[in-house]
């Protein structure tokens, strides 16, 4: 039996403080999240309120993040993927070489603590054990079943025990067996704006019911700027979609990674402005976000925002322009007002130094 279609609600103010340019979540038992933070120097831990916890910084610009089962951060970092403990320790590095990833990105962490890892270049997805021994390498550029053209986000389905890579170049999500032999399993969606179809998908979140069965999954569009939500099952249903191109809140400008809380049944988009947008999921909702109450300090802090805002464009679109190379699509000139200031950092711990 299909899924059904949620009902959604937008979430505000979306969380702008202590982010620069957000380009993956990840979530822990606890509801915190992990954002990797290229701007910021690493990754970022907040608590469900969205009070900045922990500063990880990176060796360089972090790409992704994922955690594996003892709550270690895995950080891709273009050439290199980093282990790191709770304290912010390197433990463990994967591709310090230049020839083993031409540009790592994607990474998920399967129940058997293995690491997945989608080279964005190279257009294959490498495995790794949670020791560092490579296990195989998938793929390959073109458009046959297990080959990829400019994968992107990777995520860790644990109902089925799947792995779902969002292969961006083909328009489609593939599908593949977490177990012993790492196969094929289906892929789903083709070129299009329409149910079923993406244009350059680029990240995937699941939402599971009480009994730890597949709910639905949640998928971002980096082109058409929404999210759409399917039931995976079989061959694939359409639930709906979340959000549209825009400046406001509940819109989306070039949406990267995104995740799901459910202790408070939100989902989290990174979105390409320098903001998480939070959608309530079936009646979930904020357990209370930071919000600045001095008119004073929004008018200091906004002009603050207005200074720095230009540097953060410049790095996302950079970013972008390299994972759409093989495109022609035009990059929008104009750029947003923020609808809320981006203060300072709070003086929360840093961690890795």
């Amino acid at each position: 039996m299909a899924g059904t279609a949620p009902v959604t609600t937008v979430l505000t103010p979306p969380m702008y403080e202590n982010l620069g340019t957000p380009v993956s979540i990840a979530m822990d038992p606890r509801g915190f999240y992990y954002v990797a933070d290229p701007r910021k120097g690493g990754v970022n831990k907040f608590d469900l309120s969205g009070k900045l916890l922990q500063l990880f910084r990176t060796a360089s610009p972090a790409r992704a993040v994922a955690l594996d089962n003892r709550g270690n951060l895995v950080v891709s970092m273009g050439t290199s993927v980093a282990l790191l403990d709770q304290q912010g320790a390197q433990k463990l590095l994967l591709g310090s070489g230049l020839g083993q990833f031409k540009y790592a990105i994607g990474i998920a962490v399967d129940a058997r603590g293995y690491i997945w890892v989608a080279d964005n270049e190279a257009h294959n997805v490498t495995i790794f054990t949670s020791a560092g021994t490579l296990v195989k390498t998938i793929g390959g550029i073109g458009n046959a079943s297990g080959q990829f053209d400019f994968p992107v986000g990777v995520s860790y389905e644990k109902a089925a025990d799947q792995v779902v890579v969002a292969d961006a170049g083909n328009h489609r999500l593939q599908f593949f067996d977490a177990g012993s032999n790492n196969a094929f399993v289906k892929s789903i969606g083709t070129y299009g704006t329409g149910p079923l179809q993406f244009q350059y998908p680029v990240g995937a979140a699941f939402e599971y019911d009480q009994a730890g069965q597949l709910n639905r999954m949640y998928v971002t569009d980096l082109h058409m700027s929404k999210v759409q939500v399917l039931d995976p099952a079989g061959i694939g249903t359409f639930l709906k979609f979340i959000g549209f191109s825009g400046l406001v809140s509940g819109t989306f400008m070039d949406p990267m990674a995104l995740g799901f809380d459910p202790l408070n049944k939100r989902l989290i988009v990174a979105n390409g402005n320098g903001r998480l947008h939070l959608f309530g999921i079936d009646g979930g909702g904020n357990p209370g976000l930071p919000h600045l109450d001095c008119l004073c300090h929004r008018v200091a802090a906004h002009i603050q925002y207005v200074l720095l805002w230009d540097h953060g464009v410049s790095y996302h679109s950079a970013h972008r322009r390299r994972l759409r190379s093989h495109t022609s699509r035009r990059r929008r000139c104009q750029q947003p007002l923020p609808e809320v200031p981006q203060p300072a950092d709070d003086g929360a711990r840093v961690l890795g130094q």
